[in-house]
């Protein structure tokens, strides 16, 4: 018999919770844990609202009024877990905007986004802004959570913070799609206050978290712009750190794809001349739009991997990459910047590494940094992947220097896979030289030593160096393990090339032209030639471009003894990839001969030992007892036949 099942109807459980909820709100008494709470000028309490000119709460837009605004509540117990505060083009002015709370804990993420009046760049009014500053999280208490801002158009006057006055423990991000932030240019105010802060505010500002600061969108150009044309101008700085004492624990990230800034670009803290650290690393890259300055001033237009001013600090790394794309007007340095009068120091505790892959970089390039602010660690400028034709190949004429390095602190720059002449100069004379030039991973290019200021150079396997001119190629050490060559097509006839330190063989290649006593190159190495572990350098002399006797050139074998090297350098040739022949010097090894006693020792007591031919071995004989016993001690003279084998 068929049995009939009657079907139970549930409802979900989040119903009940979402009624409570509503309910909560209607009745304007607190609901669960963390809910919403109905909005109560100037809050949102939590109630994903949009601010507006219009006041219409059935579709959740709302006209505030007052001098602050915020996305959270006051003191709202339990604690929000999440605040959702939008912005449309009608809103009024505020002098603040908060994504969190005005008071009290937010166990949860607080978001800002402001979509404000497209801005007319070029005007003149000094008011009409919608904020003056944009802040992502709480004015006080905690947030617990990510805080984010997103700017996608519109004007704010004074300042974008990712974080808040408060502490955020979570991260922070601010992203500018477009819009204006600072007074308009033709306004004749001064810009004051218009920057882009990654972190938070003031002393109790904290980010316990890492902070992601994003400029894009069109740029502005002065040239082409017409009033209601969409663009993203920062009049001032961007900054991945905290503004006035505010700390960030993590690492910070900049990132400009877009836009004009005219102003600088920090990895670092800065803003109010207080002390402020970034704890962690800081990473700057541009890969777009242009970084510049404000009319009529010097000012800005450069990019730094550290802080502002005085004692605006990064205890860890930097990080700075340019990419094509970029157009950077003033200069880029590992380090940061030093105050307006370049005497406000603040210090990179690590390493600052400095990437350059193409780009538009208008002034120098600094390892380390600007004024008085200073580099600890190692400071490295690396040039990778540069081809002929890149526009970084054919722009860049000035100069990579050392910049501000700190005591026990170095500087260094790389030429990485680089195929282009480099038109700039690195390092300066003396106390300007770089630590070190590198020219690793297959670089090949001409160098005119003028223009290579380094302490130590290295040349490693499968790089290739050109001299082009007559100059000192070093000062300390020169380890080469690659192929320098003095006889290039650029290089000039009889080229005198200096080695002002300690040649360090690692193998590698000499190439000298060497055609005859009137016409040949030659190298001088001011200190000692020393074998490195990786043998000793070949030295190619002559290079014919088709097939040829290899007998046509001899040298007499040159005996060398150098204390790491015992043989004699002969002449040799082999056939090159065009079928003419390459004739070489290259250093045979002497063979050693064995000594063995049998009735006495060698000296050390040893009974058997190696020499070379011509020696002179002092031996010990000992003669059977009869029946005392007597030692006699003798020479002998090496000769050039090996000892047979026993």
């Amino acid at each position: 018999m068929a049995q009939t099942v009657h079907r139970v109807r549930r409802r979900p459980r989040r119903v009940a919770g979402v009624v409570a909820a509503s309910l909560a709100l209607a009745l304007g008494v607190p609901g669960p844990a963390g809910a919403a709470q109905p909005p109560a000028y100037p809050h949102a309490n939590g109630t994903p609202v949009t601010l507006s000119g219009t006041d219409d709460p059935a579709s959740g837009r709302y006209d505030f009024t007052g001098n602050s605004v915020y996305g959270g509540g006051n003191n709202l117990t339990p604690a929000l877990t999440s605040t959702d505060l939008s912005v449309d083009a009608t809103a009024r002015s505020h002098l603040n905007i908060y994504g969190g709370n005005q008071a009290g804990p937010l166990d949860g993420p607080s978001r800002l986004t402001y979509d404000g009046a497209p801005p007319d760049l070029t005007s003149t009014a000094t008011s009409g802004y919608q904020p003056y500053f944009l802040y992502g999280a709480g004015e006080s208490g905690t947030t617990t959570g990510p805080s984010t801002v997103t700017m996608n158009d519109g004007w704010v006057r004074g300042w974008v913070i990712g974080g808040g006055k408060g502490p955020v423990v979570g991260d922070t991000t601010v992203t500018m799609n477009g819009g204006l932030i600072g007074p308009h240019l033709n306004s004749g105010e001064t810009v004051g206050q218009a920057e882009i802060y990654g972190g938070g505010f003031g002393a109790d500002g904290t980010v316990q978290g890492n902070t992601y600061v994003t400029v894009q969108g069109p740029v502005y150009d002065p040239a082409t712009y017409e009033p209601g044309q969409r663009a993203t101008l920062v009049r001032q700085h961007v900054l991945g750190g905290g503004s006035s004492g505010a700390v960030v624990t993590g690492d910070t990230h900049v990132a400009v794809k877009g836009g004009t800034i005219q102003g600088m670009v920090l990895g670092g803290p800065g803003g109010g001349g207080l002390a402020n650290n970034v704890v962690g690393d800081t990473y700057v890259e541009v890969s777009g739009g242009i970084i510049t300055t404000q009319a009529g001033s010097t000012a800005g237009g450069s990019v730094f991997g550290g802080g502002y001013a005085r004692n605006q600090n990064v205890t860890g790394n930097t990080h700075v990459r340019i990419v094509d794309g970029a157009n950077i007007s003033g200069g880029v340095y590992g380090g940061g910047y030093a105050g307006p009068l370049s005497i406000q120091g603040n210090v990179v505790t690590g390493n600052a590494d400095t990437l350059i892959e193409g780009g538009k970089i208008g002034t120098n390039i600094y390892a380390g940094a600007a004024g008085l602010s200073r580099v600890n660690g190692t400071a490295t400028v690396t040039l990778k992947d540069i081809a002929p034709g890149d526009p970084f190949a054919t722009d860049f004429t000035r100069q990579i220097l050392r910049g501000g390095i700190g005591t026990g602190g170095t500087a260094h720059t790389v030429f990485d896979h680089q195929t282009a002449p480099f038109l700039g100069t690195v390092g300066t004379a003396d106390n300007g030289q770089m630590d070190s030039i590198r020219f690793v991973d297959d670089t090949r290019m001409a160098v005119d030593p003028a223009r290579f200021h380094g302490r130590d150079w290295l040349i490693e396997n499968g790089s290739t160096v050109d001299v082009v001119a007559a100059g000192t190629m070093s000062s300390r050490t020169f380890t080469h393990a690659g192929l320098l060559r003095l006889d290039g097509p650029d290089a000039p006839e009889n080229l005198l090339s200096t080695i002002g330190g300690t040649y360090v063989s690692e193998g590698g290649t000499l190439a000298m032209g060497a055609t005859s006593d009137e016409a040949k190159n030659f190298l001088e190495i001011q200190q000692a030639a020393t074998l490195g572990d990786d043998g000793p350098t070949t030295i190619d002399l002559v290079r014919s471009a088709a097939a040829s006797d290899a007998g046509a050139f001899t040298m007499t074998p040159i005996p060398v003894n150098n204390g790491s090297f015992r043989g004699t350098a002969v002449l040799k040739s082999e056939p090159h990839e065009a079928g003419g022949l390459t004739w070489y010097i290259e250093g045979v090894p002497e063979e050693p001969y064995t000594v063995v006693v049998n009735n006495g020792t060698l000296p050390g007591g040893l009974s058997t030992d190696t020499f070379y031919a011509g020696d002179t071995v002092e031996l010990t004989a000992d003669e059977p007892a009869r029946p005392t016993r007597r030692t006699h001690r003798a020479t002998a003279r090496v000769s050039r036949r090996p000892a047979r084998p026993r």
